[in-house]
């Protein structure tokens, strides 16, 4: 691993231990940037976090995905953080406008009043695209992620949330969906209720 016999790290380290190779993260993050340009690239913290790995794939460009405060905390060392996940706490919230995330992905219409609550300054939001399909099907995630920015800005509305509480962002496509074609008609959606590009 990283040109060290596994045998050496065991006897330095001894066993278990859970040993990563920085070339290696490193390359992968590039791949996948790579892969995807013009994309925002979240890798998933509870695959594995620690305050290096934040940094080593912040420092290529992606940002961590995180579901709670803990997350939150440690990969604040990154300086990119999304939050995320279905069941945010306060203390999540409150730890995600503590660190500066920067964003918090909407997984519920009732989620929008609690952040608008607890935002202590405008905070940009998005909402997870999965449409449930297959990869190979051809899903029309352009209508569903317009359906979906205009769902949350009509609570906005009914919230009376004060603007510009909330930045609603393109929604973040889950993997296995296919998502070429949702980016292109976004623009349309982003001043719903005054809400900036």
């Amino acid at each position: 691993m990283g040109g060290v016999r596994l045998c050496t790290l065991a006897a330095r380290y001894g066993t278990p231990a859970f040993i990563l190779d920085e070339a290696d993260v490193r390359c992968r993050c590039r791949s996948y940037t790579a892969a995807l340009p013009g994309t925002k690239v979240a890798p998933a913290g509870k695959a594995f976090l620690c305050r290096a790995m934040a940094r080593w794939i912040a420092e290529e460009g992606l940002s961590p995905d995180v579901n709670s405060a803990g997350e939150v905390a440690v990969a604040q060392a990154a300086g990119r953080i999304i939050l995320y996940g279905n069941a945010k706490t306060p203390a999540d919230l409150k730890a995600a406008f503590t660190y500066g995330a920067g964003h918090i992905v909407i997984d519920s219409l009732p989620e929008i009043a609690r952040i608008a609550a607890l935002a202590p300054r405008p905070q940009r939001v998005g909402f997870s695209l999965s449409s449930g399909a297959a990869a190979d099907t051809e899903f029309d995630l352009a209508g569903f992620a317009s359906r979906m920015c205009r769902a949350i800005a009509s609570e906005c509305i009914r919230l009376r949330v004060p603007v510009p509480c909330l930045v609603i962002e393109p929604g973040r496509p889950r993997r296995g969906t296919r998502h070429r074609r949702y980016n292109h008609s976004m623009a349309s959606n982003y001043n719903l209720v005054g809400l900036p590009r």
